[in-house]
């Protein structure tokens, strides 16, 4: 049986997409899109880590509040020109998961010792990502080279050294500007 899907597309350009895997299915997944990736980034990899913030701030209820379904589950990813977070869930939980993805456009709240760890796992998933694998190693170097003097020509995940040079100030700016409500998708 095939998944059933509802895309719904708001008047302020927010697209949530609500499915179920099967008919009999008892869980839902809920995706919400925000129309900014890593071509929009200042810092390469600034897309990516504001990606990864909305999701580790140990003050967001929201997440917290998620992460105690059963069976609840959430991931997200940043491509090109959007990021994406999907939430995977009970269907008895949609309220809950549909607050969480609301929360999406609030201000990022976190510890600095959250923002250092959580750069730490970025740099070290950028190095996995783009230097342990030779295959990846070749075709970002084609890419940059091929998208040279474009928005697209850094890696998507982003360079460690940016990453680093990203502060609390430029991550919280940057997502005040992009993650604003009306520009989710």
């Amino acid at each position: 049986m095939g998944s059933l899907a509802k895309l719904t597309v708001l008047a302020t350009t927010l697209v949530l997409s609500v499915q179920a895997t099967t008919a009999s299915s008892e869980s839902i997944q809920l995706q919400v899109f925000v129309p900014v990736g890593s071509a929009h980034d200042t810092f390469p990899g600034q897309a990516h880590f504001v990606e990864h913030l909305k999701f580790l701030s140990e003050s967001n209820h929201s997440y917290n509040e998620f992460e105690a379904i059963p069976g609840g589950s959430y991931n997200g990813w940043t491509s090109w020109l959007r990021s994406g977070y999907t939430f995977r869930f009970p269907e008895e939980s949609l309220e809950q998961a549909l607050r969480v993805a609301a929360s999406l456009p609030e201000p990022l709240s976190l510890t600095d010792a959250e923002f250092k760890r959580e750069k730490s796992v970025v740099k070290q998933e950028i190095w996995q990502g783009t230097r342990s694998n030779p295959d990846t190693i070749h075709y970002e170097e084609f890419e940059a080279k091929f998208y040279q003097d474009t928005i697209f020509a850094h890696l998507r995940a982003g360079q460690e050294e940016a990453v680093e040079a990203i502060t609390p100030e430029i991550a919280k700016e940057w997502h005040k500007t992009h993650y604003e409500k009306n520009a989710m998708l």
